[in-house]
């Protein structure tokens, strides 16, 4: 998976995906700004590493080809404990890039942090831990909605990171 996603373009790829839920390359070439054939490129590169796969029954024509993510769940770490390298490294990324660029309004538009603490039991972290997950999911699955209805409403794609951890002791 870290060598599908070891390419800065493929890793904003998928994330743009994830967030539509389905889309062709030239959808996604006009978000990210880049030439269609580069994107359909590294798509295809991502489906031979099984991230991402096509959407049978979605394409207009022959030529056409519309991706979807693999799992309904994003980038879930693998059970498989070899793996777990990969997924830190594809976390590390994904978090230095985005806190680079929320300090430094690297995008023009809406930016928005919290940093708020809470105590909680082992049981009712993960209580907590899966709500946030839920609403999450249920903010993807409403975006996706929302752009399958009205695709010609401009979006941005926004990325969503949350930590729940212990406090570090330093």
């Amino acid at each position: 998976m870290l060598k599908g996603l070891a390419h800065p373009l493929r890793a904003r790829l998928y994330y743009v995906l994830f967030a539509r839920g389905t889309a062709r390359a030239t959808d996604l070439a006009r978000e990210l700004d880049a030439p269609v054939n580069q994107i359909s490129q590294h798509l295809r590169y991502m489906a031979k590493y099984g991230i991402i796969e096509e959407a049978t029954g979605l394409a207009t024509d022959k030529r056409e080809r519309v991706w979807r993510p693999a799992s309904s769940m994003g980038l879930a770490p693998d059970p498989d404990a070899t793996a777990a390298p990969a997924y830190e490294e594809i976390g590390r990324r994904s978090a230095h890039a985005t806190l680079d660029a929320y300090l430094t309004n690297a995008r023009p538009g809406f930016h928005h942090a919290n940093d708020i603490t809470v105590h909680l039991s082992p049981d009712e972290v993960e209580e907590f831990a899966n709500e946030v997950q839920e609403l999450l999911l249920r903010w993807n699955r409403l975006g996706q909605d929302r752009n399958a209805a009205d695709p010609e409403t401009e979006r941005v794609t926004y990325l969503t990171n949350v930590y729940i951890h212990p406090l570090p002791a330093d």
